[in-house]
């Protein structure tokens, strides 16, 4: 890392081992970990944004390196650079070749993490749950985050020409094609998806219970249904019926940005938001492994997997089962904790580490 959130230079040499980063808040330690993620397309370790990443009053290029100790043994380099408007644009390189779609980074580079926001996946607003959801499809339709892109970017122009009134039939009957079109890419891949979660899921393999995940969205779930073609004029004839009401509105009524994912806890048939806040972790957790478990499976390999300040709301017999479980998928691990005693004493396995104020130090 090079000038960096709070760390002006800072090597760290691991070799693939498990890491523990301990210090108290504030600290930098999930400055570590947000380094690792940089390269990630469309993915955001914690909400920020690119030119948050460079240390305030530093000097030098902001940049951020990561050698693989995989089958790749690649280099991958992060950086970020201020261009003439004074925004902050991010440039990736891997084994000193720049990549121009992001979505490649995929091949080598795949990483997985639970934050303490996420603690509030299922009593916060939709928007979280479907950035969570649309991430765990992502590993395994690559560019599936670019059609969300693409689709945001469609819906916006199509709500600009409703708001105009005096628009171009043919040309909003072409971008309504498109939003279809991209529509039921991002649905269909969502879909197929969360059966392969579910099905993993079911297989009941960890102390964690079974969550039971459903998706509310008007394409989602009538694609099981509809004939594909039927379904999509469907779609199509609703966008033309919403015209007026969108435009009035600002938003467009119908869409996979519209949608929801429900979860319930399957040995209580409870809804998760009604679940205590240790079952709500327990739920997150059944989910994030199910993910991992399966991409191991398709890809041969585990991704790395980055634990920020995990042990809230988990008693130790979760947090002990939590690791094992990992430790034998074969995923490296890089945990975060304000109080390393419990980890430490675990796992000897584990490079130690103390941060303070953008120091660290090997125990």
């Amino acid at each position: 890392m090079n000038c960096f959130r709070s760390y002006d230079h800072q090597n760290l040499n691991v070799q693939g081992a498990n890491v523990l980063l301990t210090g108290h808040n504030g600290s930098g330690k999930s400055n570590i970990l947000e380094a690792i993620t940089t390269p990630l397309p469309g993915k955001n370790f914690r909400p920020s944004s690119l030119q948050d990443f460079y240390k305030r009053g530093s000097v030098g290029p902001c940049f951020t390196n990561i050698i693989l100790a995989n089958q790749y043994n690649s280099n991958i380099t992060s950086s970020f650079v201020f261009n003439n408007q004074h925004v902050c644009k991010r440039s990736i390189d891997i084994d000193g070749k720049k990549i121009n779609r992001f979505s490649e980074i995929s091949r080598y580079l795949k990483v997985n993490w639970l934050t303490p926001h996420m603690d509030r996946l299922f009593v916060d607003s939709s928007s979280l749950r479907r950035k969570f959801f649309d991430e765990i499809t992502s590993n395994f339709c690559p560019e599936h985050l670019n059609y969300i892109r693409i689709l945001k970017k469609l819906v916006r122009e199509r709500l600009e020409l409703l708001k105009k009134g005096n628009f171009d039939k043919e040309w909003i009957n072409s971008i309504e094609g498109q939003i279809t079109k991209f529509s039921f890419l991002i649905a269909e891949a969502r879909v197929k998806t969360m059966d392969l979660i579910q099905e993993e899921l079911n297989k009941n393999s960890t102390p964690f219970p079974v969550a039971k995940i459903s998706i509310s969205g008007f394409l989602e779930s009538q694609i099981k249904i509809y004939n594909k073609e039927n379904l999509k004029d469907i779609y199509l004839n609703k966008l033309l019926e919403n015209r007026t009401i969108d435009a009035l509105q600002g938003k467009s009524k119908i869409g996979p940005h519209c949608s929801d994912f429900l979860i319930r806890h399957g040995k209580n048939n409870m809804e998760a938001f009604n679940c205590s806040t240790g079952e709500q972790k327990a739920l997150l957790i059944s989910i994030f492994l199910a993910d991992i478990r399966l991409q191991k499976n398709n890809y041969g390999y585990a991704p790395v997997i980055l634990l920020d300040e995990i042990a809230s709301h988990l008693d130790n017999f979760h947090r002990t089962s939590l690791l094992l479980v990992l430790q034998k998928i074969g995923s490296q691990i890089w945990i975060t904790t304000t109080d390393g005693n419990f980890f430490d004493n675990n796992f000897k396995d584990f490079i130690h580490y103390t941060v303070d104020e953008g120091n660290i130090k090997i125990n």
